[in-house]
């Protein structure tokens, strides 16, 4: 009896046993997701269009995506995308995408907002990271897109959202010359752990990449040339990679010798280490001095006690 009743049960209730949201989806590949997003066209009216264009100056971008927009009513997202993220006075144009009919850019054009402080936009996000009606595939758009953007859709609630938007997307940096270091820890592929009271009384310098990042790639031999030929007492140098594939960042690891303390969580821009320093870009230095301090985000900005940068394994 008690069998025949979880079946019944499971019949006249299968929208509850079968909902989910983009917090239990899986993320698309990359190349999926930028298919979509070739594929994926937006409807934009001209008073979109005339935002959106206000963004750009005059280049062959901005020409050729006035002649998309003069040309159809529609255009695909990839279109959109790279004019309005994270770009200086884009604000105007996220504001008339904010209620988009097209969920994926409205749940974009809403980070967006978030990320200037608008608290309303960041209702949205978490509204919609949360949202059991829309498509499975715009469930796997939003959570491609909060990942990459260093969203945790399980975890993160609204207040922590728009904090770690408006650092990503502010000018300002999180963590000042004069703070104090946070308390962290990570274990290196070594299987060392590494923390902030293990580490103070050191000189520490902690170096973000991603072996997706081009500019970090290109300064990686100059980085370890510079770092393993410096001498310092007892100073540490840690390597975190925000790569979310782990192969590629044993690969990259392999592929350039990287001799220092290297630290790769698969969690990429929403790793611990990531949001705790307010990593903004990459490559991204944080130097801590002995005493737990910030002391700047240059390795060519190090402490008095130190004459050059070396490591400590």
């Amino acid at each position: 009896m008690r069998v025949i009743a979880i079946i019944c049960v499971s019949c006249l209730v299968p929208s509850l046993l079968l909902a989910d949201s983009a917090v239990d989806v899986a993320a698309l590949p990359q190349n999926e997701f930028m298919k979509v997003l070739t594929d994926r066209q937006a409807p934009i009216s001209p008073a979109q269009a005339k935002q959106l264009l206000g963004v750009l100056p005059e280049s062959i971008a901005r020409n050729e995506l006035e002649k998309a927009f003069e040309n159809s009513a529609s255009v695909s997202l990839l279109e959109i995308l790279p004019h309005i993220v994270n770009k200086d006075g884009s604000q105007p144009a996220l504001a008339s995408l904010r209620k988009h009919e097209d969920v994926f850019l409205r749940f974009v054009a809403n980070c967006g907002l978030t990320g200037s402080g608008d608290t309303d936009a960041c209702e949205t996000v978490h509204q919609l990271l949360h949202d059991e009606t829309v498509s499975k595939l715009e469930k796997r758009l939003i959570k491609t897109w909060a990942i990459g953007a260093g969203i945790d859709p399980a975890k993160d609630d609204q207040d922590a959202i728009l904090d770690h938007l408006m650092n990503l997307m502010g000018k300002n940096q999180k963590l000042n010359p004069g703070d104090s270091c946070p308390a962290f820890s990570a274990t290196d592929r070594s299987g060392n752990e590494l923390n902030s009271s293990t580490l103070k009384g050191t000189v520490t310098v902690l170096h973000f990449w991603s072996s997706s990042c081009r500019p970090c790639l290109a300064q990686m031999p100059k980085h370890i040339e510079t770092l393993s030929q410096a001498t310092t007492d007892g100073a540490s140098v840690v390597f975190v990679s925000l790569d979310e594939d782990k192969e590629r960042f044993e690969a990259s690891v392999e592929k350039y010798a990287i001799p220092f303390h290297n630290v790769c969580d698969g969690s990429g821009w929403g790793g611990p280490l990531a949001r705790t320093f307010g990593v903004k870009q990459l490559p991204f230095d944080i130097v801590i001095d002995a005493d737990g301090k910030i002391f700047s985000h240059s390795i060519h900005k190090l402490p008095p006690e130190t004459d050059s940068l070396g490591t400590k394994q």
